[in-house]
């Protein structure tokens, strides 16, 4: 079987918006539904439908009322959650609850990320971190989902945004200052991807045969890179030279540290990604496993997957035109 009923939570989002342009681009012709908080109209809103009003329905939904939110998803095949990381936390786990009572088979939750339960990253947030137990959350349903009938996972694992490092959502890059922090040298190798090459594969997924996505964790990457190698990049796309600040992975430590004592939700959440991407986590300078997912450089999903692998310097160049 395949999907054909896609419900797309965070349509409005950085994500979302791609999710749902490639969901309306995909020959699939996926039959989606929108949720949303309140109500707006359609043309108004910030979804690009390009003609294909026909094909999305928007439910305005309040995420906290079940019974609502069990109705708004009767006869959803899959639940895609294109939430922010925080919001996701909380809200994820609301939507499998109702999924699951609203007959739904399968959710896509927001775990667009670096491999969270990798061993190094489990070290270094700890079980109790929120983005540890909600990746423990979904990972779970593959112990209790014997039934093929019982809603299962599918989770992306992306490793970095890297269109999102490169405007400086991390902190480590200022395209307005020319300016870059590289963690232990700059040259610690990762994998990421861009957000649009995140949104292709969530909709090559989703085209691929239910039983080989079924509570899997798939590892997905467009390039390799370092920290050097994106400071390089946005200096061929601006034409600029950048300035450089090192830092090492121990400072850095000591700011998650202190961000924990003192309740820092975002830091929380962002420090630990820089720290499991751009840094060191031993003295041989080698890659940690949680943001080096070489595997995913090679995954295609079966041939559903028809977006080209950008550059590095494409990326880059993409960023700073759209600036």
């Amino acid at each position: 079987m395949t999907f054909k009923n896609v419900a797309l939570v965070g349509a409005s989002g950085q994500l979302g918006q791609k999710i749902l342009r490639h969901l309306l681009a995909s020959p699939a012709e996926f039959r989606i539904t929108v949720l949303q908080r309140q109500q707006r109209d359609l043309h108004q809103s910030k979804y690009d439908m390009a003609g294909h009003e026909a094909n999305v329905r928007v439910k305005v939904v309040d995420y906290e009322n079940h019974e609502i939110l069990v109705s708004a998803l009767r006869d959803v095949d899959v639940i895609v959650s294109a939430l922010d990381s925080v919001t996701a936390i909380r809200l994820d786990r609301l939507l499998l609850e109702a999924g699951r009572a609203a007959g739904a088979r399968r959710m896509f939750p927001s775990e667009y990320t670096l491999d969270v339960l990798h061993p190094a990253a489990v070290a270094l947030m700890g079980e109790a971190h929120p983005r540890v137990q909600h990746a423990r959350l979904f990972d779970a349903l593959a112990q209790v989902s014997d039934d093929e009938t019982a809603i299962s996972s599918t989770t992306i694992v992306s490793g970095m945004f890297l269109d999102f490092a490169m405007k400086g959502h991390h902190g480590n890059y200022d395209l307005d200052k020319y300016s870059g922090i590289l963690f232990d040298g700059g040259d610690v190798p990762a994998t990421g991807c861009s957000s649009d090459f995140i949104a292709a594969s969530v909709v090559a997924a989703l085209r691929m045969p239910e039983e080989l996505t079924r509570n899997k964790r798939i590892h997905i990457a467009e390039m390799r890179y370092t920290g050097r190698h994106i400071l390089q990049a946005l200096e061929v796309a601006t034409d600029t030279k950048f300035s450089a600040t090192y830092v090492s992975s121990e400072f850095i430590q000591k700011k998650l540290t202190l961000a924990i004592d003192q309740g820092l939700e975002r830091e929380i959440f962002v420090l630990p990604v820089v720290l499991l991407n751009f840094a060191s986590t031993n003295e041989a300078s080698k890659a940690c496993g949680a943001g080096y997912l070489e595997t995913g450089l090679d995954w295609n999903a079966g041939g559903f997957l028809t977006q080209e692998r950008k550059t590095l310097l494409e990326i880059a160049r993409e960023v700073v035109q759209a600036r």
